[in-house]
């Protein structure tokens, strides 16, 4: 995967192979190609881009970049739990409320994060679509697959090694303050640079500190953060005297030896490491948040297993009845010759006398045969029925899908039948999804499909934070 920072004199790529950072670089940009983190020139991007892929041999074409805060909006809202259904219908709601312009003109996302039994933290994302739709633009341009587009602050808090931290993120021209608690980004801030010197634009976050510490106590008066709070604070960027000057404890970024790589210097590549362990999906990370800003219209459209499972299972149906159609149309044929080896003896019997034996041989064979033709006649009909089941089931089980937080990954048939006039079809399903309830909606929508005599649970278990893997038993 292809990952992006950009800037508005630079772009900062990371490449990572396998997991693994296979190279790291920085691209210079014309100026006006990139502007407060808006891509104004698509095209020109894109031809640097692909003067890059083609440049370092990379065959990959999947991407993932960052986007300026100067033009998005986060918001932090706690709500009690509902169901998933509820969910949208709240999130949806909170969008409207604290959206500060018309959501016509945002591109809005949003993640529900369980914080305790009666209480979910909604956190809300809306960023302008011309800052979405250029960046796509140049990144389809260049022959790539946009996959992930994050806020620049939240890929670099995925690098603090503390659920509980501040973290300052100067810039060239603008500088970020996230603060993040319980793993959970409650306030984010990017304000543009006024000062020229070092000195002066580390007072400059001084200042902004303290406003937003005390925007957020203003709301918090129960848990107040102050330096004795022993909250830490990240910095990213030269900001001397900073320390001092707030009275907090300060320490730089956290270097996962997950990224180690000789060309890779953390604090320039602070932005793509985080969206390096993003698409490395790290486990035990303190950052919770993984929103998405990329709209959905943008994502690639995968096919769902279900679908190819389907498809598979009507392809073997087939094959099972030609194959025994074949077998069938061998002993028509077959009774046929016999038939006409009777007519052709029967007329020399009527020629010759004593063919009686010959003449009862030749009917017992016809017989015989008659009787194979039989047997093989039910079956037949059995194949027929399973394959109706088998693909009238599948059916019922892709179509009781209606989240998109779960997917099914396996669809397994079983004969359970007890002889041939019985069958009997158990359907095997395994899958992932990102809560409990979206499972168990999924089988309430299966037993209330009338189709199955039984919905049971085999295995139902979250197996890391907001995936669970499931086994359901589903028998006609």
């Amino acid at each position: 995967m292809i990952l992006l920072d950009f800037a508005d004199s630079e772009m900062r790529a990371l490449v990572l192979k396998k997991k693994v950072v296979g190279l790291a670089t920085t691209l210079p940009l014309e100026p006006g190609w990139v502007k407060d983190g808006v891509v104004r020139e698509p095209e020109a991007l894109a031809r640097q881009l692909k003067d890059f892929i083609t440049g370092n041999d990379i065959a990959d074409t999947e991407a993932a970049g960052t986007i300026s805060g100067l033009h998005t909006i986060y918001r932090m809202v706690n709500i009690p739990r509902v169901s998933p259904k509820m969910l949208e219908d709240a999130a949806a709601i909170e969008l409207e409320k604290n959206m500060p312009v018309s959501l016509d003109e945002l591109y809005t996302s949003w993640q529900a994060i369980n914080i305790s039994q009666e209480e979910t933290a909604l956190c809300l994302l809306g960023v302008r679509r011309e800052v979405i739709d250029s960046t796509v633009t140049a990144l389809r341009t260049a022959g790539l697959r946009p996959m992930v587009l994050e806020p620049r602050p939240l890929a670099i808090a995925r690098l603090a090694d503390d659920p509980s931290t501040i973290i300052i993120d100067a810039q060239p021209t603008n500088f970020d303050i996230i603060i993040v608690l319980g793993g959970i980004p409650v306030l984010v801030r990017t304000v543009p640079f006024s000062a020229e010197d070092v000195y002066g634009r580390t007072a400059e976050v001084k200042d902004e500190l303290e406003r937003t510490v005390n925007f957020y106590n203003a709301s918090h008066k129960e848990s107040p953060i102050t330096p004795q709070s022993r909250i830490p604070i990240i910095v990213n960027g030269e900001l001397p005297g900073l320390a001092e000057a707030t009275s907090y404890q300060c320490k730089p970024l956290l270097e996962p030896p997950s990224l180690s790589h000789s060309s890779l210097d953390f604090s320039k590549y602070a932005a793509t490491a985080g969206l390096a362990l993003r698409a490395m999906r790290q486990q035990n990370l303190p950052m919770r948040l993984t929103i998405n800003a990329l709209p959905e219209k943008y994502l690639p459209k995968p096919r769902p297993v279900g679908q190819y499972a389907f498809w598979g299972f009507v392809v073997i149906a087939a094959f099972v009845f030609l194959w025994l159609s074949s077998l069938t149309v061998a002993e028509v044929r077959q009774t046929q010759q016999l038939r006409s080896q009777v007519a052709t003896l029967e007329a020399r019997a009527r020629v010759r006398q004593g063919t009686e034996k010959v003449l009862k041989d030749l009917q017992t064979k016809i017989a015989a045969a008659q009787a194979q033709l039989d047997m093989f006649k039910k079956p037949i009909e059995v194949a027929k029925d399973q394959r109706t089941g088998v693909t009238g089931g599948i059916r019922e089980v892709t179509a009781a899908i209606t989240s998109g937080t779960l997917k099914l990954k396996t669809v397994t048939c079983i004969d359970k039948a007890t002889g041939i006039d019985a069958p009997q079809i158990e359907m095997e399903v395994t899958g992932t999804a990102t809560s409990e309830n979206t499972i168990l909606g999924y089988i309430t929508s299966l037993r209330n499909s009338g189709r199955f005599s039984q919905v049971t649970i085999k295995e139902m278990k979250e197996v890391r934070y907001n995936e669970w893997q499931f086994t359901l038993s589903l028998v006609e």
